[in-house]
């Protein structure tokens, strides 16, 4: 965002978040191990926060939020689809489960605003590909399938 820069390694290096500076150089603002280190799940920045799953290995069934400049955790929110991935549209999350569950929760940095959430998986896991939207088709894909879900008015 404009001159931050994060970087993420995964479990043990952490995240860090770096200031551009007009000269070339670079700032460190904040450094942690544990509130995102993303490993394989994809991380999205909206209006200064980051939004994603951290490694398995640091609690990586709860989504997060945490404010990019500072590195303070916002919130998490533990569900039933455990880890998985995130796509931002039309003011919500679309959520893929590593097991197969899909969620929507609506963006909002101050706290976790779920909308909806399937029972059940709908598609076998485990998936790890981040959803795709195409002219109101929903793509999910799991490790032996693709499912398209419409979802055009």
């Amino acid at each position: 965002m404009g001159d931050l820069v994060l970087i993420t390694a995964g479990p043990g290096a952490g995240s860090v978040c770096l200031r551009i500076l007009p000269d070339g150089n670079y700032e460190e603002l904040w450094r942690d191990r544990r509130v995102l280190d993303s490993q394989y799940n994809n991380l999205v920045c909206i209006d200064g926060f980051v939004y994603g799953y951290p490694s398995k290995w640091n609690g990586g069934a709860k989504f997060r939020c945490l404010e990019l400049a500072t590195g303070d955790l916002q919130w998490k929110w533990p569900a039933i689809i455990d880890r998985g991935s995130s796509l931002a549209v039309d003011g919500r999350f679309i959520l893929l489960g590593e097991t197969g569950h899909l969620a929507t929760l609506k963006i909002d940095p101050a706290e976790p605003r779920p909308m909806s959430m399937t029972a059940e998986p709908i598609i076998d896991g485990p998936c790890y590909t981040q959803p795709a939207l195409h002219r109101g088709l929903l793509y999910l894909r799991s490790e032996q399938k693709l499912l398209c879900l419409n979802l055009r008015r």
